[in-house]
């Protein structure tokens, strides 16, 4: 078992927060680079098998303001397990809601204090939560509202593997409870559009609550779709999608 360090306490500023992010997939990998960028100190909590990759570090290609040049992300530490008492200002769930719960109690326990980031918005895995042991105060529910992708797509350039992400205008992450500002402020500090709002969960439309985690299911249809090009097909999609965030912001 990986040990972990005893980083400060919530309530600290952005340039000695000490988050852990639950995952090290597309989600984790943006809001790690980010929180980073802000001054955090970045650990990423993922299962053994993918420790040793994760600790290599990413390749990163944001899209913002033209740019297709790539960055590699690996100012962070990777722990396998989390010992009773870690010291975590925040917790943020990167993962999809089926694995979420798998760890729900233990992180419970080992991280008392701490507030927890759950970007899975359904009002029943708020519940889930919950029962696990996560006081109402500590909970932050989200929206994430920036789009991210294994690149390159099919006629894309540049041909070099990246995970490729982009801010929608308009579309920031939204972030719900006692503990969304210092969340957004988190954030805010490495340049990642994020928004508090009054309640991520009530105010979404229920046909856009199980899109977060379908980037498959995107990067599919891009594939499938030849008469299209690359931009045109990505665009098209973040349309719909960004209708969904700019409705959930109008509550």
């Amino acid at each position: 078992m990986t040990a972990l360090r005893a980083p400060l306490q919530h309530g600290a500023t952005s340039a000695t927060l000490s988050v852990l992010i639950v995952g090290a997939g597309a989600v984790g990998q943006v809001l790690g680079r980010h929180l980073a960028r802000g001054g955090a100190s970045v650990t990423f909590l993922v299962r053994e098998k993918y420790a040793e990759e994760t600790r290599r570090g990413f390749t990163m290609r944001p899209l913002n303001g033209g740019g297709r040049a790539s960055r590699h992300f690996d100012s962070f530490e990777v722990v396998t397990a989390v010992e009773e008492g870690a010291r975590y200002d925040q917790v943020h769930l990167a993962i999809p809601s089926p694995i979420a719960r798998g760890w729900l109690e233990p992180l419970a326990r080992a991280t008392p204090g701490a507030t927890i980031v759950s970007y899975q918005p359904a009002l029943d895995d708020r519940a889930t939560i919950l029962d696990a042991g996560v006081t109402e105060d500590r909970l932050v529910a989200a929206l994430v509202g920036f789009i991210a992708y294994a690149a390159p797509l099919e006629g894309e350039e540049p041909r070099e593997p990246a995970l490729a992400y982009w801010f929608p205008p308009l579309s920031p992450c939204l972030f719900s409870g006692a503990r969304a500002e210092s969340v957004v402020r988190a954030l805010e500090a490495g340049d990642l559009p994020a928004k508090v709002h009054a309640d991520v969960p009530r105010g979404l439309e229920p046909k856009c609550r199980n899109m977060i985690w379908q980037r498959q299911v995107v990067i599919n249809r891009f594939r499938n779709v030849n008469r299209m090009n690359v931009s045109a097909r990505f665009f098209s999609h973040v349309a719909g999608r960004q209708r969904c965030i700019i409705a959930a912001n109008r509550h």
